[in-house]
């Protein structure tokens, strides 16, 4: 069975963005994966139930299906699978993060021809409010901020990997997968990044290179990371989290493999900062009114950064 990865997502107030990240995260080919969603004081609380939604996609078999099928709706259905074998099967993916009954495809269910009768099951589904991962948590702070709810998911976490999620990432199907194989075939690196959309913008990132890191961030923070050499992130700072982070994994020794393909996207208006091009930091477009200010804001986080790292 492949390790356990643990995916951390902080949200604050940004529920429409995580349903999307959710989404992606179910329609991942890596199967063994623990969700910890850190609700960082949204002024809506977040509860479990608003994280089952539906979820339609095309099955492995060609038929569309609708994997929302949730433990309360089994419940009302009064109706169970009847086959013992069947539910020894159905209990051992579920406990390996293969499947569980909110990711039960068209095709499975037909070949199946019965319901389970067993109690235990489903209020073991209870606990899964996303389907086809290991297990889905849900932990409420006050509001501190992205880097403190990291840090919070970071300790919940009981995966071999890790990976900080932000809820405006939306991932390719095979990301999880191709990031875990690249660290398979590079056994000295620590994590793993890949290029990424903001938008309508595609960033290609580059070879890690220390050097290049000092002068400028080039590594998204969702990148996925052995547990054993993740840090803690610093909450003291607001801006430039991620640049901090790799600078920081970079000092400890650490360095990361790049992955030459586009394999997650970040919906604008989330998390991440505002984007602006090279040519806005650049006279006469960084004095216009519009964008002097983004412009002094991004150098004064900037210099924060460069000092604590003595660059």
């Amino acid at each position: 069975m492949l390790p356990l990865v643990s995916v951390i997502i902080p949200v604050f107030n940004h529920e429409k963005e995580l349903k999307q990240a959710l989404v992606s995260l179910h329609e991942q080919t890596y199967q063994n994966v623990e969700i910890i969603v850190v609700d960082d004081g949204s002024d809506r609380r977040l509860k479990i139930e608003d994280l089952r939604f539906k979820i339609e996609s095309v099955s492995a078999c060609g038929l569309r299906r609708t994997s929302s099928v949730s433990a309360c709706w089994l419940r009302r259905t009064r109706r169970w699978f009847n086959s013992p074998q069947l539910a020894a099967e159905q209990e051992s993916r579920a406990c390996s993060g293969v499947h569980t009954f909110d990711s039960v495809s068209a095709c499975w269910l037909r070949r199946t021809r019965g319901w389970f009768n067993s109690p235990q099951l489903v209020a073991e589904q209870e606990s899964r409010a996303c389907s086809g991962v290991h297990t889905f948590d849900l932990v409420r702070q006050e509001n501190k901020g992205a880097p403190a709810a990291r840090n919070r998911g970071l300790e919940e976490t009981k995966g071999e990997y890790v990976i900080f999620w932000d809820a405006d990432v939306v991932g390719e199907p095979e990301m999880l997968l191709k990031m875990y194989e690249a660290l398979q075939k590079n056994t000295n690196a620590s994590f793993a990044y890949s290029n990424f959309y903001f938008g309508w913008k595609k960033f290609l990132l580059q070879h890690f290179n220390t050097s290049t890191l000092q002068q400028k961030n080039y590594i998204h923070s969702t990148s996925l990371i052995r547990k054993r050499d993740a840090i803690q992130w610093d909450e003291s700072l607001r801006r430039f989290q991620d640049w901090d982070y790799w600078l920081s994994m970079s000092e400890h020794g650490k360095s990361g493999v790049w992955i030459d393909e586009y394999l997650f996207k970040v919906i604008p208006g989330g998390s991440m900062s505002a984007w602006l091009p090279k040519f806005a930091y650049k006279k006469p477009w960084r004095f216009l009114p519009w964008i002097k200010k983004m412009v002094k804001n991004y150098e004064e986080a900037r210099e924060v950064v460069a000092k604590k790292h003595l660059l």
